[in-house]
């Protein structure tokens, strides 16, 4: 089995699997926030955060405050669902951006 030191472990992950991630670090958001390929996707919600001016988000019954401290949380601290339904929110609105 490969080693790896303690600064290449995905630090936030470790946050979200509760007893801690042991999967190497995959990804960096714009916050500095590391995650594995597992986790990738609370990334994809901070930097598209970053990219869109940290804009509140709303699909019910979840929903992200304006400010990069809200997405921070939102991607440290909420389950999947919430995770996923804000990725589907996302890919709602940049759909309905090409239409447009």
């Amino acid at each position: 089995m490969v080693e790896f030191s303690e600064e290449e472990y995905a630090r936030v992950c470790s946050t979200v699997a509760g007893e801690g991630c042991s999967n190497p670090t995959a990804f960096t958001d714009e916050l500095g926030n590391t995650w594995c390929e597992d986790c990738k996707q609370r990334g994809d919600l901070v930097n598209w955060g970053a990219t869109h001016d940290w804009q509140a988000l709303e699909i019910h019954p979840y929903a992200i405050a304006q400010g990069p401290y809200y997405y921070q949380i939102a991607a440290a601290m909420r389950d999947d669902d919430m995770i996923w339904s804000m990725i589907g929110l996302i890919e709602m609105l940049e759909n309905a951006q090409e239409v447009a």
